[in-house]
């Protein structure tokens, strides 16, 4: 078994000589994605497929497993920061963000981004629903069906489900929907409390 591998690995070497492109290392196939290899170059990462043609550039400082993420995709890091490749090998999401999170953990086909301390969207096409300029955005449907909480300079608002900002945030505390009245929710500034209803408009305010 041994042997094979350093035969089949030789075999790649010899092969990417030809087209005069000699990797440090290249890994055993299908260990991160079916019919591809790992390879490494000046202590960049890209890929192979079997017939040793290149189908990611080793530009990358790292290239992690694929589908751990999101099905179809790895995440891959260049100088410190985040972006994804598809499994094409085309780069979908630059890496561009701080840290990335799990896609589907805070709504269904999208995942968290982090750049500079703040917080955004990106949606199961990479793209950016949610600009990163939020100090927090808490789980979908926590506090309203299809609303997210959003957080900045410590006050508090809401996005939806189409990433637009419902509520802007201005409040000290937002409560929870329905907690006092079906289709309201608390809000606060200061000592002053308000309601608002599920259209995020201010219906009420408490004149004490």
């Amino acid at each position: 078994m041994k042997r094979a591998t350093l035969f089949l690995i030789t075999m790649f070497a010899l092969t990417t000589l030809k087209s005069q492109v000699a990797y440090d290392q290249i890994d055993l196939f299908d260990m991160n994605r079916k019919g591809w290899a790992q390879v490494k170059l000046n202590g960049k990462f890209g890929f192979i497929d079997s017939n040793g043609i290149e189908i990611v550039q080793p530009i990358y400082d790292n290239i992690y497993l694929f589908d751990m993420d999101k099905q179809g995709w790895a995440k891959v890091k260049l100088n410190g920061k985040f972006g994804f490749i598809d499994s094409n090998g085309i780069e979908t999401v630059q890496p561009i963000y701080d840290n990335i999170y799990l896609f589907d953990m805070d709504k269904q086909g999208w995942a968290k981004v982090k750049l500079n301390g703040k917080f955004g969207v990106i949606n199961s096409n990479g793209i950016e629903i949610v600009q990163p300029v939020y100090d927090d955005i808490d789980l979908f449907d926590m506090d309203k069906q299809g609303w997210a909480k959003v957080k900045l300079n410590g006050k508090f608002g809401f996005i939806n489900s189409n990433g637009i900002e419902i509520v802007h945030p201005i409040y000290d505390a937002i409560e929870r929907f329905d907690m006092d009245k079906q289709g309201w929710a608390a809000v606060r500034i200061g000592k002053q409390v308000s309601y608002i209803d599920t259209n995020g408009v201010l219906v009420l305010t408490d004149k004490n």
